[in-house]
């Protein structure tokens, strides 16, 4: 390698840090390793003991053009240099051979080309790096010493090339020595040089894979190859990638170990003792093949352990405590129905402004059904809304739910089946939660679209009304998300909602005083507006068209989407250009007259024979808001280019809009308006579209 350019290596060694922060970290790391390199120079890796970074050919020096005085200063009266320029020169550690002229603000000056050796900035730099990692819990361990991080830094290494770059923070001074794995490798390895393979194959040697991604692909495959013993078709797809990652980063040598449990406990519900090997123990579940839990779970070790009976028998024995735990909890709680726990809501708080659970559930049994009417849905489905209203929060009051926050509908659904409920009620209870994350599932079944669609609509409308909004990137109430998973709902679902109905059922709903329902209305339904255009861009569709059809009324879904698809197949076709120009040019003349779709066209007032074959057009035009009426939004755009594109094109060539005589003046406004609201009140403003401007006709 080039001498001037070399490798980087730095490890911080540390005691064990929790899973979750390690990829923060190391994206961190990557951020500042930016400062030496571009991204694809940089390898970073993490895992509980070592947080690493890999640098590959950074320069050793850098040269940068320093200034000196005006060559007018630095010359005395015979054009030697002065005392001046000599000190400049000095002042650099340089002398005045090294001097060169340049030219700034259109003056000549001296100037050095200065070459600094990194070191000392890489040394202060790093310091800055371990002062700055930005961590959700850090602690300090030095006594006097302010210095804190995730977990004490037991070790330094700061390699550049075959030399140790020195740096002293937290009584660590940084050296050439990494450590193997805690159980299975030595205390002091030594590093010759900053040689990405000599290090990655030294640790491996070490029992430490380093790069988490080829851990993650050995844990992966360990896995499946113990999962298919028993579910033959099982893939990665099958597995939990979140618990994938999370245990990736527990351990810096995956070993897999199978454990067993008593059958007895599969008469609990699965998704109970899933959620106790998963969330609580980190534990695989395993399954046969036709997707039932078996009485075994995988635990990962942290080693390459040979006698692996120890480790099996502690984890079966902390299982099961669990595991009878959660059977107690099961068996009590059913010993009451879901119905019976109703009124317990009432001691639990929904929030401080809005009430307990209960009065949630009686917003959702009086929201729930007006959403099923709407969609026309038969008296029995009504009913089953109904009922799942009354009984969807009910599972908040068990010793399960309490304990295992996070299953929370899902037992809920459990319960219900447990105490004979219709299946499409306790299937809605479990819906309503849904989506759980930005592209997660969505209800299928149509009662639980409902629930869903009423929760959601009720906790954004009751929190923007209670004056508590989302800001910034904090939106503790998921406000953004849920209003997201209503917008999903109606979208995907291809449900027939127009968003203003919803949102003024579930403001009314909230017994807010008359003066106020106004005001939270608009709130509401601009908190929509900016979701709905979050996510129409987020598909793929143009902001410019987004704002062009949300112009002409984003309320009915289907029917925006309608709109988009017609502009989107359109796009670059003379039909559109000139659709497109006609309510641009009419809208750019009219757009500062305060002019209503009320205002009438005056026949005595229209002299011009352009005026005159303009105004027969607009009469003519009937057929375009038949089109818009019917939907057919790609006829309507078409004859509306063919009606007006030409009588337009001459109205402008030879009429003059802005003439003296007011009463005239106003009359061809209201002519313009007339006909750019034909098209962009209903469909789109294209005067809001991106398209090449002129003369567009057909």
């Amino acid at each position: 390698m080039n001498q001037e350019k070399e490798n980087i290596l730095l490890e911080i060694g540390t005691e064990e840090i929790p899973a979750s922060y390690i990829q923060p970290a190391i994206n961190q790391m990557l951020i500042w390793g930016e400062k030496w390199a571009s991204r694809s120079q940089l390898t970073a890796w993490g895992n509980p003991r070592r947080l690493v970074l890999f640098i590959r050919g950074v320069e050793r020096y850098k040269t940068e053009t320093v200034w000196g005085p005006p060559l007018e200063r630095a010359k005395d009266k015979d054009g030697n240099w002065n005392k001046s320029a000599v000190g400049f020169a000095r002042s650099k550690e340089m002398t005045v051979d090294d001097l060169r002229l340049g030219e700034k603000n259109k003056k000549k000056y001296i100037n050095l080309d200065v070459r600094t050796d990194l070191t000392q900035e890489m040394s202060d730099q790093l310091i800055v790096l371990l002062r700055s990692f930005s961590f959700p819990k850090s602690m300090r361990w030095i006594s006097g010493d302010p210095f804190k991080f995730a977990r004490p830094i037991r070790w330094l290494v700061f390699l550049r090339g075959e030399s140790v770059i020195k740096v002293q923070i937290a009584g660590i001074t940084a050296d050439r020595y990494t450590r193997g794995h805690r159980f299975f490798g030595v205390d002091r390895i030594i590093l010759n040089s900053a040689d990405r393979k000599e290090y990655e194959q030294v640790l491996l040697d070490q029992h430490v894979i380093v790069d988490q991604s080829r851990r993650r692909k050995k844990l992966l495959g360990d896995i499946l190859s113990e999962q298919k013993k028993y579910r033959p078709d099982i893939s990665e797809v099958d597995l939990d990638s979140a618990l994938l990652d999370e245990v990736c980063n527990l351990v810096e040598y995956p070993r897999i170990i199978v454990g067993d449990f008593d059958t007895s406990y599969l008469e609990i519900p699965s998704p109970v003792l899933i959620t106790v090997m998963k969330s609580h123990q980190r534990y695989f579940p395993v399954f046969d093949p036709s997707g039932q839990l078996l009485s075994k779970f995988i635990v990962v070790a942290n080693g390459p352990y040979q006698d692996s009976e120890e480790i099996k028998t502690n984890n079966e024995r902390v299982l099961r405590a669990r595991l009878d735990d959660a059977k107690f909890f099961w068996e009590d709680d059913i010993r009451r129905t879901l119905e019976d726990r109703v009124s317990d809501l009432k001691g639990i708080i929904f929030h401080r402004r809005l009430g307990t659970y209960r009065e949630k559930v009686q917003r959702l049994e009086r929201l729930a059904p007006f959403i099923a009417e709407q969609l026309g849905l038969s008296e029995s489905q009504i009913d089953k809304t109904k009922r799942a209203a009354l009984l969807c929060k009910s599972d908040l009051t068990t010793s399960l739910v309490k304990e295992f926050t996070e299953l929370q509908g899902v037992m809920g659904r459990e319960y219900a089946l447990k105490a004979g409920e219709d299946p499409e009620v306790a299937g809605a209870i479990y819906e309503h939660y849904l989506p759980v994350s930005a592209g997660g599932s969505l209800p299928e079944t149509v009662v639980g679209q409902v629930l869903a669609l009423a929760d959601k609509l009720d906790s954004v409308a009751g929190f923007l009304s209670a004056g508590i909004k989302p800001s910034g990137s904090q939106d503790p109430y998921a406000l953004r998300r849920q209003t997201q998973g209503i917008i999903r709902l109606v979208a995907e679902k291809k449900l027939p909602f127009r968003f203003d109905l919803l949102v003024e059922e579930a403001i009314a709903g909230l017994g807010l005083d008359d003066s106020l329902i106004q005001d939270v209305t608009r709130q509401v339904l601009d908190f929509f507006r900016l979701r709905l255009e979050a996510y129409l861009v987020a598909r793929d569709v143009s902001p410019p068209v987004v704002d062009s059809v949300l112009s002409a009324g984003w309320q009915d879904f289907q029917d925006v989407s309608s709109r988009i698809e017609v502009l989107q197949s359109l796009e670059g076709s003379d039909i559109l250009l000139a659709a497109a120009t006609i309510v641009e040019r009419t809208h750019n003349i009219v757009r500062s007259e305060n002019l209503t779709g009320e205002d009438e066209v005056r026949d005595d007032l229209l002299v011009e024979k352009a005026e005159q074959g303009l105004f027969q057009a607009l009469k003519s035009s009937g057929i375009v808001g038949k089109l818009i009426d019917g939907k057919d939004y790609r006829k309507a755009t078409e004859e509306y280019a063919r009606i007006f594109s030409r009588p337009l094109s001459v109205f402008f060539d030879e009429v003059m809009v802005n003439v003296d005589d007011k009463d005239q003046r106003k009359n061809r406004m209201v002519l313009l308006n007339l006909i750019n609201r034909v098209y962009s009140e209903k469909v789109a403003d294209l005067s809001l579209l991106q398209f090449e401007r002129g003369e567009h006709v057909v």
